[in-house]
């Protein structure tokens, strides 16, 4: 069977970004909510673009970072510290105006590309990926931010520090909220880990394999 020259190259560059982004892995929903996994420590994150839609504009009833820390508190997440959100970054490199990895990278931190936005809205000529966390000392809300040109995350506060942001109604807004699922904040989820996900497809493969063994006996 043949296979294209463009289908090789196209498989060869998945397979590097995999190389370089194999620290975060799309993951199943949690609680209703879209997530992403940091394959390091194993914790399961918001997906940034959950409180926008495919227009990047912010849901009815998110009008503030305390509007978004409340809606899925519900289902166990919490709003990262500096240090959670450090940590978590420190493993997803961005690579500056690479359009295949940076693509890739938002199907995982925003997988509807709705926590993304045209930074020309904002004076930049780039997409941006942002979120926000807290302050490691105190509620104040600060942002990381990844820019499709440049090479390292930035962390920074949004004008000063603010225990609350609330933003103008039907706002264009791109940002997200960096938040993990804690299981003591909420349900006691059932949330898979990859090698408990390992464990039961081999099972279903050996329970599928052993009627064709005796098929084959008879």
């Amino acid at each position: 069977m043949k296979t294209s020259f463009r289908a090789v190259i196209g498989a060869l560059a998945l397979g590097a970004f995999g190389l370089s982004q194999a620290a975060v892995i799309n993951h199943s929903d949690v609680g209703g909510w879209r997530t992403f996994q940091d394959t390091q420590t194993g914790r399961i994150w918001l997906d940034l673009d959950s409180f926008t839609n495919a227009s990047h504009y912010l849901l009815n009833g998110i009008a503030s970072t305390d509007d978004m820390r409340a809606a899925v508190a519900g289902a166990g997440f919490v709003a990262a510290r500096e240090a959670d959100v450090r940590q978590l970054l420190g493993g997803v490199q961005l690579q500056p105006s690479n359009s295949l990895i940076w693509s890739n990278l938002e199907s995982i931190l925003a997988s509807n590309a709705g926590g993304t936005y045209y930074g020309s809205q904002y004076g930049l000529n780039e997409e941006v990926l942002a979120g926000f966390m807290l302050d490691d000392n105190s509620n104040s809300i600060f942002l990381a931010v990844g820019r499709e040109t440049q090479p390292t995350w930035a962390f920074g506060s949004p004008g000063g520090n603010y225990d609350n942001m609330t933003f103008p109604a039907n706002s264009y807004m791109g940002y997200g909220l960096w938040a993990y699922f804690d299981e003591n904040s909420g349900p006691n989820l059932a949330v898979p880990e990859p090698g408990s996900l390992l464990l039961v497809g081999l099972g279903l493969m050996m329970a599928t394999a052993a009627p064709l063994r005796r098929r084959r006996r008879r």
